[in-house]
């Protein structure tokens, strides 16, 4: 209980100090949710939930869901279907509140596991080994300042940096680097709306293959992961890589410059359907 107690504390002394640094105040904790989607004219479903955290400022929200551990978000992930919860959370926002543009998703560790970190001379541990979120932001630095104001900082609560003319830099993890997509201007919105209906789509996937009764067990194998090593449940499906007619559903490795192509060609999409 002690080790909960500080863990609790400590979690609680970097929230408040991002909350002092940020302009964006807490809509919600435990949202309810009931997101709709439509799989055919004649089928719908509905998916229910609750998004631990909304914070906005009016015209931009970021949903955060808190973790114990330090899960990753790739777009990759996302677009294999192994990764939908926070851009869930956003398809389910984003219908209940039209008003609101997306800003950020992401998780905030509450860190309840010791780590051994290397501590320089000057005692301030390295930025990537204090990491308090991961996510991906909108690629637009007037917003990730003023929801993080010390962001790139080593101050900063959100994992976003600079380069020095102010815009965001490449290894961050934001929607989208325009030099990937050769165009100028920031079209993050449109990205994220279009991350957002590729979600919808690969949701209403996974809906029919339910709906018709797949149960083949054919667990996934992301590089060397695999639920497997941890599912409670391997006494009763007994499957075994060895047999002939167990396989594993591998994950392949799509670049970001690929899935972001796939989501340029989903923004031109939508921008016929809605001429």
């Amino acid at each position: 209980r002690r080790v909960l107690d500080q863990t609790f504390r400590r979690a609680l002394q970097r929230f408040r100090q991002w909350s002092r640094q940020s302009g964006f105040d807490t809509l919600d904790m435990e949202k309810e949710f009931y997101l709709r989607i439509s799989a055919s004219p004649t089928d719908s479903f509905t998916l229910t939930g609750k998004i631990d955290r909304v914070d906005t400022d009016g015209r931009y929200a970021a949903v955060c869901d808190y973790k114990t551990g330090s899960p990753k978000l790739s777009l990759n992930e996302i677009m294999e279907g192994l990764s939908l919860q926070l851009i869930t959370y956003l398809l389910a926002l984003s219908k209940d509140t039209k008003d609101l543009l997306p800003a950020a998703m992401m998780y905030i560790y509450l860190h309840g596991r010791p780590k051994s970190i290397s501590v320089p001379p000057n005692g301030i541990p390295h930025p990537k080994e204090k990491e308090n979120t991961n996510g991906i932001f909108l690629n637009d630095p007037d917003v990730l300042r003023t929801l993080d104001s010390q962001s790139g900082t080593d101050d900063g609560f959100i994992g976003v940096s600079y380069v020095k003319d102010g815009s965001v830099k490449k290894t961050s993890p934001v929607l989208i680097s325009d030099t990937i997509l050769n165009k100028p201007g920031r079209l993050t919105a449109e990205e994220f709306e279009a991350l957002k209906a590729l979600t919808e789509k690969i949701l209403i996937r996974l809906y029919s293959r339910l709906e018709s009764g797949e149960i083949a067990i054919h667990p996934v194998k992301n590089g060397t992961l695999s639920p497997c090593s941890y599912c409670p449940y391997r006494s009763i499906c007994r499957f075994d890589p060895a047999l002939p007619e167990n396989s594993f559903d591998y994950i392949s490795k799509v670049s970001d410059k690929t899935i972001r192509e796939k989501l340029d060609e989903e923004m031109k999409r939508n921008g016929k359907e809605n001429l």
